[in-house]
């Protein structure tokens, strides 16, 4: 299937088309590509949409944010509960979780 790719503040658009509405592809980006806005046509296995480093760094924090929360409030209930020997265990765990947290985010900053 053929799509029109254009670029607009940034931003890849990728526009899937229907050519049963009488139009030719061509005529299609004429009437939908943005005046004055550079389009591409190729085929839609050619295309590669690729998250934005906002994206992959807000699905990051996504990802580790319940449990960093589960964490904390498994290690405030140890504390409360005098069970040093659990809380020091889940130290560890979020000592071991900010770390592969840390390596993750720089892997996205880094551009990997």
């Amino acid at each position: 299937m053929q799509v029109i790719v254009y670029e607009i503040e940034g931003k890849q658009v990728v526009m899937a088309l229907n050519l049963d509405c009488g139009l030719t592809i061509n005529e299609i980006a004429e009437k939908d590509v943005p005046s004055g806005v550079e389009y591409t046509i190729m085929d839609s296995e050619d295309v590669s949409i690729e998250a934005t480093t906002d994206q992959k760094l807000s699905a990051l924090d996504t990802e580790y944010e319940s449990q960093f929360t589960a964490l904390a409030q498994a290690y405030s209930t140890a504390i409360m509960a005098g069970d040093t020997t659990t809380a020091a265990s889940i130290q560890t765990d979020y000592t071991d979780l900010k770390a592969q947290y840390q390596t993750a985010l720089e892997a996205i900053n880094s551009g990997e």
